[in-house]
């Protein structure tokens, strides 16, 4: 069975450069590696009204999970989680809200 939870809403951190972080900001619609533990999904990034995504700011934001079934019951409110690109940790957050369909 399918899991019917597609979103999610989060306070979260990207990291700056000298933090190891990106280079520059990314924009509504970036697409990192959404880590909770050991599991990962590929997700989307959404900010609104401003579509940037600073770094070095906790900014609150909506994030679109492409495949929530492989994080399970490892999300819930006030789960942690980290992003990456690759292998590199770009920024880290806390989910506030569950969006289901």
């Amino acid at each position: 069975m399918r899991n019917v939870l597609f979103a999610l809403r989060a306070s979260m951190y990207l990291l700056r450069a000298d933090e190891g972080g990106r280079l520059q900001p990314a924009f509504s619609g970036y697409r990192p590696g959404l880590y909770i533990g050991p599991r990962q999904t590929d997700c989307a990034i959404y900010r609104d009204p401003d579509p940037v995504l600073p770094l070095g700011q906790s900014v609150d934001v909506q994030i679109t999970l492409l495949h929530p079934e492989a994080l399970g019951d490892a999300l819930c409110v006030e789960a942690t989680f980290v992003l990456k690109e690759g292998s590199r940790l770009v920024g880290r957050g806390v989910v506030t809200e569950l969006l289901r369909a």
